[in-house]
């Protein structure tokens, strides 16, 4: 049976009995059928499309898990199937300029991908004669093509080549475990972490905190927050800032700058009150205000301090110490 779709410019004619999509001259797989379709749609609760007598599967995250119970996904392989299915994270890539879009598509060569399962289990022929083996191999095959097809995607919706091909995705995930191997492998060395200053470590003194990991230590935390919960105290700042806080003791450290970035401050706030305890004005910009890219602002680097002292950078503005 025919399924024939007519939106504006977009002409799609599903086959049900081939199991092919093709749209524009191209043939896409159902899970990348689906990919095209999400947009219009804009949700992932379909489990199941019904069409007369026939049904066309449309797969979600708990689909391809459940084609894969005997073999589970790991961690990251999950976070991918996820993405690969959502609207949000589609948006997102829509948003990413060509070199995020260069890193993000390698994403696709996780620990447990399809090329990784094959190798594990005795190679293509041993694991497509294997019903168990099988379903497990194309359900992971499957999230790859849907996941590169949304990047590849957001390349060409900014008329830009895609950094890679079906080759590229292909080496790349046959090669995902043993390139982890030799990272692990080189790194099988003593690390000791210098903090910025003594006591850093428990403070957060730079741009993800004392070790530049993100990690908080020995410290309790909330996971939840909304508009009221979870929250102390709120500040509006003039201006606009990408840089993160930063806190010594009961002192909070955080930049701001003017949209025109004629003005670049350093602010300095209570961590308990949220009181503005002082604030520094950087000098003019040297010779011209900068240009920008669209998502910066001329508040951007984080601030960093060793508890006596805050240094802040402000590009044309130069470094102020305080």
């Amino acid at each position: 049976m025919i399924l024939l779709i007519d939106w504006a410019d977009i002409r799609m004619t599903t086959l049900f009995a081939s199991s092919l999509l093709t749209t524009r001259g191209r043939s896409l797989s159902l899970a990348s059928c689906f990919a095209v379709l999400m947009p219009f749609f804009g949700t992932t609760a379909f489990d199941q499309i019904a069409f007369a007598d026939d049904a066309l599967s449309v797969t979600t995250t708990e689909g391809w898990a459940a084609r894969s119970t005997a073999f589970p996904f790991d961690d990251e392989l999950r976070l991918l199937a996820a993405d690969a299915v959502n609207p949000a994270y589609q948006q997102l890539l829509e948003k990413m300029i060509r070199t995020d879009l260069d890193a993000e598509w390698q994403r696709v060569a996780t620990v447990d991908n399809y090329q990784t399962f094959l190798a594990k289990h005795g190679g293509k022929e041993k694991v497509l004669d294997d019903p168990k083996l099988k379903d497990a191999y194309e359900a992971r095959r499957e999230i790859a093509m849907q996941f590169v097809g949304l990047v590849r995607g957001a390349y060409e919706r900014q008329k830009r080549e895609p950094s890679f091909n079906e080759q590229k995705v292909e080496e790349l995930c046959a090669n995902a475990n043993r390139t982890r191997s030799k990272v692990a492998s080189d790194s099988a060395v003593a690390i000791r972490v210098l903090m910025v200053a003594p006591g850093a470590e428990g403070e957060w003194p730079q741009f993800r905190g004392p070790t530049g990991q993100g990690i908080v230590i020995d410290e309790p935390f909330p996971m939840h927050w909304s508009e009221q919960k979870n929250v102390i105290w709120r500040r509006e700042l003039p201006g606009r800032g990408n840089s993160s806080p930063i806190i010594w003791g009961e002192k909070l450290f955080v930049t701001s700058a003017s949209a025109d970035g004629t003005k670049r401050w350093l602010f300095c706030y209570s961590t308990k009150t949220g009181e503005l305890v002082w604030q520094h004005l950087a000098p003019p910009p040297v010779e011209q205000i900068e240009k920008l890219y669209s998502k910066n602002t001329y508040a951007s680097s984080t601030p960093v301090t060793d508890g006596e002292r805050v240094v802040a950078f402000f590009g044309n503005s130069g470094v102020i110490c305080c």
